[in-house]
């Protein structure tokens, strides 16, 4: 033990790893208070390079509110952050490639974060119910999101999922209520990815999605505004929406040569369904904000979009 924090000497007999402390529990590290800092080495008469931080290392310690982690540390373990509610502030050093299961489970306190360039995946829950966070930058590194990883992230208002993403887990973004806006350029969307986004107004969907899970866009009861881009015929989406949208008030965007397609595709078809995809950048003067000779629910929802900076 060094400064509080406990160590494991490693089999290369250099370097050593981050643990808990002598028995599991949730009153490991309870002394730890306000801000610690994890050294890059440590010495019992030899120094040992600290490479790792091990699972459920810093589990539920609740007076913890921020953690600096060294650039030598290449591996954190799942869970290892877990229920740290008071835990505002972190640094995730450059050459971790991976967040692991469970990693920051419930540190409400967290309000942003930010991902180095070398993760590639981000493992289930995550980040789950870290209510505070408000803004996160998935890399363009990632290719794969576990299942609830964001899930009931309830301050989280927009996040854009970029194109390297091969896997998506499912509910990944469910109980996000204050979520806003969404931009999906990968290609599928999961089961009841955005269930009960009760603040969600405007999706995009990039040209590369091919399926949309069930339940998808399930009780997001304020959507007006989807823009998507592809062919729904190479769009499976049974379900995606369930009924539980405001067909009524919602348009859709969509690519003048997929009109027909989309009008007669039963996942779709519900949706006021408009062919102008363009951004409108000025209010028509005589509010026909399509230019398509009437006006109707689809020139008010651009209306307000623009009046709402979206």
């Amino acid at each position: 033990m060094s400064g509080g924090i406990a160590y494991n000497i490693n089999s290369d007999g250099k370097s050593v790893t981050v643990t808990y402390t002598e028995s599991f529990s949730s009153s490991n590290y309870s002394s730890l208070q306000g801000d610690v800092v994890i050294p890059s080495s440590v010495s019992n008469g030899k120094t040992y390079s600290v490479t790792a931080i091990d699972a459920w290392a810093f589990y539920s310690c609740k007076a913890l509110t921020g953690i600096s982690i060294p650039e030598s540390v290449t591996s954190i373990g799942n869970g290892a952050f877990s229920g740290c509610d008071g835990l505002s502030s972190v640094n995730i050093p450059s050459n971790i490639t991976s967040i692991g299961n469970h990693m920051f489970f419930g540190c409400e306190a967290l309000t942003t974060i930010t991902l180095p360039e070398a993760i590639t995946t981000i493992g289930e829950a995550a980040f789950n119910s870290c209510s505070g966070l408000t803004s996160i930058r998935i890399p363009n590194s990632v290719t794969e999101i576990g299942d609830y990883t964001f899930y009931n992230c309830t301050g989280l208002t927009s996040v854009t999922l970029p194109e390297s993403l091969l896997t998506i887990g499912n509910e990944v973004f469910s109980g996000c209520t204050g979520l806003k806006k969404v931009d999906i350029q990968n290609s599928v969307i999961g089961r009841q990815q955005f269930y009960n986004c009760s603040a969600l107004r405007k999706v995009t969907i990039g040209p590369d999605v091919n399926s949309i899970g069930y339940q998808a866009f399930g009780n997001c009861k304020m959507l007006v505004d989807i823009i998507s881009y592809p062919n729904p015929a190479n769009v499976t989406a049974v379900g995606a929406f369930n009924g539980q949208v405001p067909y009524d008030y919602c348009v859709l965007h969509v690519l003048p040569e997929y009109v027909e397609a989309y009008k007669s595709d039963s996942s779709w078809k519900s949706f006021n369904i408009d062919e102008d995809l363009a951004e409108n950048t000025q209010v028509n003067n005589n509010g026909d904000m399509n230019t398509d000779g009437n006006i109707d629910i689809t020139d008010v929802v651009k209306l307000a979009n623009i009046v709402m900076g979206e």
